[in-house]
């Protein structure tokens, strides 16, 4: 297991998610800015911030397909929550 980091990359939600939700639809060509996962293995961890309250969630991307994220939820004690889409 590796942890994959990039510099400063960011990007938006294209749909809201709600606090089941494992897949996230990011902007179109923004996933390559994300790090590359050889290894099944491997992640990354994302914050998503509510930008109306300013609540976030700390999640691990498993696994990247294009512009789509697949995502363990609620790391760092932080739990799964609602945000909106952007």
């Amino acid at each position: 297991m590796e942890i994959k980091f990039s510099n400063n990359a960011s990007t938006l939600l294209l749909d809201n998610i709600l606090e089941g939700t494992t897949l996230l639809n990011v902007l179109p060509d923004t996933g390559a800015l994300f790090p590359e996962l050889h290894d099944p293995t491997d992640y990354f961890k994302i914050t998503l911030v509510n930008p109306g309250d300013g609540s976030y969630e700390i999640m691990h991307v498993v696994k990247v397909e294009g512009d789509q994220f697949t995502v363990e939820r609620a790391k760092e004690n932080t739990t799964a929550k609602l945000f909106p889409q952007n």
